[in-house]
C-alpha cells in the first residue's frame, strides 16, 4: 500500500533534520507531496511531541524511531508547530530545511526562529516552545494594466450571445484611470472568461488600478471595473444608475456623447436579454482573504493556540453605497486559498476568553452528551495552557484540577473518565510540565490542587516533582510534595530509597523530611537507621539528629548504635540527641563515656547530657563525678567536676536540691560556691 503524501512529506522533513540525506534533495521530495496533497486539504499542521508528530489531533506516521528521533531534535530546538500551504513553493521549503537541519550550536542567537524569519519563506508557519510565531508576509495582489485593443487580457466586453459571465459594460468617455479599447468583434482577445468580441465601435472598460473585492450586480446590472478617482464613480453612476434597474432588467442604452450614440445596435440574435452571472460569493471574515496582517493592522497581535477552529464570525462590512464592482476571479483549483492558515494563529480576546474559560469546569461536570463533554475537556486543556503561557496561574490550576477530579469521577462511565483524563495529558508534555510545576510557589491550597494535578499524571510529571523536591531551596514546598509523596502509591519508599542511595546533599535533605507527622514512624525509624549506615559523615550525623526527633525505642536503638561510631562529630551528636529524648533508658549509654579512657570533649558533653535527660536515675553519676578524687588534680578535672554540678541542677528533679545542698557545705571552697550559685539559680 502506498504512503499518504503527508507521510511522505514527513519522512522527507525527518531526513533532513536528521541530515540523513542533503536539505534539498530532501526538500525537493517533501514539496512534490505537498503537491499531491494540496488536492485533499488546503494546509498541513504539524504538533511536534516527544512521541512523534500529530497532525489534526492523530499520530502521523506513527511511531517509527526515525520519527521520535526528529522530533527529539526538533524540541532540543525548541520548535513545537510547524505549518505549511499551497503558498510555499520549492525554494521556501528548501530554505526551513536547510535551518532545521543544524544543531543548535550552528544557529546562532536567535535559533531557529531568528533564522527563520531572516530566510522568511512563503506558505509556512513556525512556533515555538516559548512563544514565538513566525507567520509569512502577505503577498500583495497584483495591479491590473491597460491591455490593447486586440491582445489577450481580462478586459471587460458587453456579453452578446456570448458565453455566460460577462455583463455588457457602457462607455465611460474617457473617465480618469480607465481606457476605452474598441473592442472588434473578430477579435477574441477581448473578451473576458473568452466569450465572443463585442460589436465594432463598442467601448470596453479596462480597470488601471488595483482591483478590489467583487460585489454581486443583480441580474441584468451591467458590471463596471471598479475605479479609483471620484470623476470615475460619478461617470459610472451617470451611466449606470443603481436605482434605475430592476432584478432581472437589461441596462437602458443611453449614450452620453455622440460617439457611443453612433454605436450600432447588436443584431437580434445578440439582442436577446442576457442575465449577469453572479461572482463568486465573498470570502468570509475571518478567512484571512484580502486581509493585510502586517504590523499596523489590529489583526497583527496574534496569539499562538493548539487548534485550527473556526473564528466567530464578525459581521459583513457595508457595500459602498454607489460604485459598483466586477464578479471576483474564481481561485483556481489547483491553488486553493491559505484561508485555513489563518486559524494558525487567533487574536487574542481576553476578557471575554477570560469568563469562558472560567465557565468551563462547571460546564464539564454538569453535561451528559459524550460529545459535548470531549468538546469541553479539550477546551479545558487549550484554556489552561493558555493560561500557564500567561502566567495566570489561578485560571490555570482551577482548569486543570477540573480535569483531574472528572477523570477520578466513580459516578462517571470510564469512556468520559478517560476523556478527561487524556485532556489533561495533553498539557502534561515536556515542555509544559516545568510551568505546571512552577506554580507550587503560590501558598496554601491552591499548591495542594497542583499537586493533586502532578500526581494523577504521574510517570514523567512525579520524576519532574521529586528533581524539584531537592532542588528547590524553599523548605514549605519541600515538605508539601513529600507529603504527596507518602501519600501516594508506595508510601514514597521509592523517592526516599533512591535519595539515600544517591549525593549526600539528597539524602540530607530527605532526612529533613522523614520525621513530619504524616510519615508512618516506622518507615521512617527505618529510613533514619538505613541514614545512620551511610559512608557519609554528613549523613550518619543528620540520622542522629532525625532518630533523636523521632524518639522511642527506634530512635534510642539508633542513637545508641551511633555511640559507637568512629567519627567524634556523629558521637557527639548521638549524645545530644539522647539527652534530648529525656529518657531515663538513655542514662546508662550515656554514662559509658565518663570513664576515665574518655576524650576530654566526650565527658563534657556526657554530663551535660545526664543533666538534660531530666532524670533521676541522672544524679547518681554526676554526685560520683563531684565526690570522685583524682590522684593527678588539676583543671581538667576541676572543670569536670564544675559542669556535673551545672547538670545535676538541669535534672530539675526535686533531690537536686539536697544534693546541691549537701556540695555547698564541702570543704572545696570552688566546688561550695558553684553549688550555691546553682542552687540559687533553683529558686
Amino acid at each position: 500500500m502506498s504512503e499518504l503524501p503527508s507521510v511522505r512529506f514527513l519522512r522527507a522533513l525527518c531526513a533532513a533534520v536528521l541530515r540523513d540525506e542533503p536539505p534539498a534533495d530532501a526538500a525537493a521530495r517533501a514539496h512534490a507531496a505537498l503537491q499531491e496533497l494540496w488536492g485533499g486539504q488546503r494546509s498541513l499542521v504539524l504538533e511536534v511531541q516527544f512521541t512523534g508528530f500529530v497532525a489534526r489531533g492523530e499520530r502521523l506516521g506513527g511511531v517509527e524511531p526515525a520519527f521520535l528521533r526528529a522530533a527529539g531534535q526538533l524540541i532540543v530546538s525548541r520548535v513545537n508547530r510547524l505549518g505549511f500551504t499551497p503558498e510555499a513553493e520549492l525554494a521556501d521549503v528548501a530554505a526551513l530545511f536547510e535551518i532545521i537541519a543544524r544543531l543548535p550550536a550552528e544557529l546562532g542567537e536567535g535559533g531557529v526562529m531568528g533564522a527563520v524569519r531572516a530566510a522568511a519563506p512563503s506558505g509556512i508557519y513556525a512556533g515555538t516552545s516559548t512563544g514565538e510565531t513566525y507567520k509569512p508576509a502577505p503577498k500583495s495582489a497584483p495591479a491590473v494594466t491597460s491591455v490593447p485593443a486586440g491582445a489577450s487580457g481580462n478586459v471587460a466586453a458587453p456579453a452578446y450571445g456570448g458565453a455566460p459571465g460577462n455583463v455588457a459594460a457602457p462607455a465611460n468617455g474617457g473617465a480618469p484611470g480607465n481606457v476605452a479599447v474598441p473592442a472588434d468583434a473578430a477579435d477574441s482577445g477581448n473578451a473576458t472568461g473568452g466569450n465572443a468580441g463585442a460589436p465594432a465601435g463598442m467601448p470596453a472598460l479596462v480597470d488601471a488600478a488595483e482591483e478590489t473585492p467583487a460585489d454581486v450586480a443583480p441580474a441584468g446590472m451591467p458590471t463596471l471595473i471598479d475605479a479609483a478617482a471620484p470623476d470615475e464613480t460619478r461617470a459610472l453612476e451617470d451611466a449606470a444608475p443603481r436605482d434605475s434597474l430592476a432584478p432581472g432588467s437589461a441596462a437602458p442604452a443611453e449614450p452620453r456623447d455622440a460617439a457611443a450614440a453612433d454605436v450600432p445596435p447588436p443584431s437580434s440574435a445578440a439582442a436577446e436579454p442576457q442575465t449577469a452571472v453572479p461572482s463568486a460569493p465573498a470570502a468570509p471574515w475571518g478567512s484571512g482573504v484580502g486581509v493585510d496582517l502586517d504590523e499596523d493592522n489590529e489583526l497583527s497581535a496574534f496569539e499562538f493556540v493548539e487548534d485550527l477552529g473556526d473564528l466567530t464570525s464578525a459581521p459583513a462590512a457595508s457595500p459602498a453605497p454607489s460604485a459598483p464592482s466586477v464578479p471576483a476571479e474564481p481561485a483556481r483549483a489547483d491553488e486553493p486559498a491559505a484561508n485555513d492558515m489563518y486559524h494558525f494563529f487567533r487574536a487574542s480576546s481576553s476578557g471575554r476568553a477570560d469568563e469562558e474559560s472560567a465557565a468551563l469546569p462547571g460546564l464539564l461536570h454538569a453535561t451528559d452528551n459524550m460529545s459535548r463533554y470531549d468538546d469541553l475537556a479539550e477546551s479545558c486543556a487549550r484554556n489552561a495552557l493558555r493560561h500557564l503561557r500567561a502566567g495566570d496561574h489561578l485560571q490555570a490550576v482551577a482548569l486543570l484540577e477540573a480535569l483531574a477530579m472528572e477523570a477520578e469521577r466513580t459516578d462517571r462511565t470510564r469512556l468520559y473518565r478517560e476523556s478527561a483524563a487524556q485532556a489533561l495529558r495533553s498539557v502534561g508534555t515536556s515542555e509544559n510540565l516545568p510551568h505546571v510545576i512552577d506554580l507550587l510557589q503560590f501558598v496554601g491550597n491552591e499548591r495542594d490542587r497542583v499537586l493533586h494535578v502532578l500526581f494523577f499524571l504521574g510517570g514523567e510529571a512525579v520524576t519532574l516533582l521529586e528533581n524539584h523536591l531537592f532542588r528547590t531551596p524553599d523548605a514549605e514546598v519541600r515538605r508539601a510534595i513529600f507529603r504527596r509523596l507518602v501519600r501516594g502509591e508506595g508510601g514514597g519508599r521509592p523517592t526516599v530509597a533512591r535519595a539515600l542511595a544517591d549525593s549526600p546533599v539528597r539524602a540530607r535533605a530527605i532526612l529533613e523530611l522523614v520525621t513530619l507527622p504524616e510519615v508512618d514512624p516506622e518507615q521512617s525509624v527505618r529510613w533514619a537507621a538505613d541514614a545512620a549506615a551511610s559512608a557519609d559523615v554528613s549523613v550518619r550525623t543528620d540520622a542522629a539528629r532525625a532518630a533523636a526527633q523521632l524518639g522511642g525505642r527506634g530512635g534510642l536503638r539508633i542513637l545508641v548504635d551511633l555511640l559507637g561510631d568512629g567519627d567524634r562529630g556523629v558521637r557527639r551528636a548521638a549524645l545530644h540527641g539522647l539527652a534530648s529524648m529525656q529518657d531515663p533508658a538513655s542514662v546508662p549509654f550515656i554514662t559509658r563515656f565518663l570513664n576515665d579512657n574518655a576524650d576530654d570533649d566526650l565527658q563534657l558533653a556526657a554530663v551535660a547530657a545526664l543533666g538534660r535527660t531530666g532524670s533521676a536515675d541522672a544524679l547518681p553519676p554526676l554526685l560520683a563525678i563531684v565526690n570522685k578524687r583524682s590522684l593527678f588534680g588539676g583543671r581538667k578535672a576541676k572543670s569536670l567536676k564544675l559542669a556535673a554540678i551545672e547538670a545535676i541542677g538541669l535534672t530539675g528533679v526535686p533531690a537536686a536540691r539536697d544534693v546541691l545542698a549537701s556540695i555547698s557545705s564541702g570543704s572545696d571552697t570552688d566546688l561550695a560556691s558553684e553549688a550555691r550559685r546553682v542552687l540559687a539559680s533553683l529558686s
